[in-house]
């Protein structure tokens, strides 16, 4: 994995790193907070010759860099095992139990926590144990995030229609974020696994008329992989008058080689 050749490693502290775990891969980006000029992103699958444990270690061992001293580490899981809960309400000493009651606690796994000041909620989602604590030895003070704890706030500041009710899908390969508001106000936040269209359209149809959304008042927006799902945004078209796509206003520019791979959580952080 190479990298662009304005990426002087030598002073990478000046840098951000965002280290993405997938379902079945891996990812890093490396882009600088000052100098819109300098971005670079790196995505890869995970074969079945190792674990998945085994695989993310590979991956630090074999991009060594990776482990180098950045300006801010930032680790994003990606996963539909999140739970919220209010601010107020939360342990930490009781993270496991409030977690579990929502999911059943895999062997092995630790509950972190991402506290979002919107609407005043803790963010609960599960991690691999080993594989956290390999991260925690090996990157520089490393921050371990949840995708859903960008989604919320920035779906929240959304501009366009803050009185009324609103749902957020992101696509991404094998994973579809829903999120539905009201206002200033969250209704709903999910995280789903789909492996077909069909899936995908089941998944968001049956949120939004649990959430009471009108087809004709209300707004559906869109974001990340939607090129890859005409035949779901043609059926969302059909059942719903304002369809949507998610903008953003990027001051860090993506290459176009990059554009369609870069989740969309990366690119709220490169709005600023």
């Amino acid at each position: 994995m190479f990298l662009p050749e304005n990426i002087d490693l030598a002073h990478s502290e000046k840098y951000t790193l965002s280290v993405r775990l997938l379902p079945n891969g891996f990812s890093f980006c490396i882009y600088s907070p000052t100098d819109p000029a300098v971005f670079s992103y790196k995505e890869t699958a995970f074969g079945n010759r190792l674990s998945y444990t085994d695989n993310v270690k590979k991956m630090i061992f074999d991009l060594g860099f990776l482990s180098q001293v950045f300006r801010k580490t930032e680790v994003v899981l990606v996963s539909d095992r999140f739970t919220l809960l209010p601010a107020p309400f939360f342990e930490a000493k009781s993270a496991g139990e409030v977690f579990g009651f929502n999911f059943l606690r895999e062997e092995g796994e630790t509950v972190l926590c991402n506290k979002l000041s919107c609407n005043n909620i803790a963010l609960l989602f599960g991690m691999d144990e080993e594989i956290h604590a390999f991260l925690l030895r090996s990157l520089w003070n490393p921050i371990f995030t949840h995708p859903m704890a960008r989604f919320i706030p920035a779906f929240l500041a959304c501009e366009d229609e803050k009185n009324g009710k609103r749902c957020h899908v992101d696509f991404q390969d094998s994973m579809l974020s829903v999120v539905c508001l009201n206002g200033d106000k969250l209704l709903s936040a999910n995280v789903f696994s789909y492996s077909d269209a069909s899936d995908a359209l089941f998944y968001i149809v049956s949120v939004w008329e649990k959430q009471g959304l009108n087809q004709l008042v209300d707004s559906l927006y869109l974001s990340g992989k939607v090129e890859k799902q005409k035949y779901t945004v043609e059926i969302l078209r059909k059942l719903i008058k304002n369809v949507k796509p998610m903008n953003f206003s990027l001051k860090t520019p993506i290459p176009q080689e990059d554009a369609a791979s870069v989740p969309t959580d990366l690119k709220m952080d490169l709005c600023g």
